[in-house]
């Protein structure tokens, strides 16, 4: 499974931090990043992305069935 971040929609709400603080944090520009995406379980990480404010996260399925994997666009 891969999470996608696109930090040019993210807001900062902090929603994904307090759901999975293991897999996401807030940086010192107040956005989210992807840390450990695999330290928690794919019902979680659909959850911080169904309740994302911005709709910044994705979850979706790796086509080589690979552990989480992160994918992380930079703020513009």
């Amino acid at each position: 499974m891969k999470v996608a971040l696109d930090r040019s929609l993210c807001v900062g709400s902090g929603d994904c931090v307090k759901l999975a603080p293991t897999a996401f944090v807030l940086d010192e520009e107040g956005y989210s990043r992807v840390t450990h995406a695999s330290s928690v379980d794919e019902a979680t990480l659909r959850l911080c992305a169904e309740l994302c404010p911005s709709g910044a996260i994705r979850v979706e399925e790796d086509a080589a069935g690979a552990d989480c994997a992160m994918a992380e666009r930079s703020r513009r």
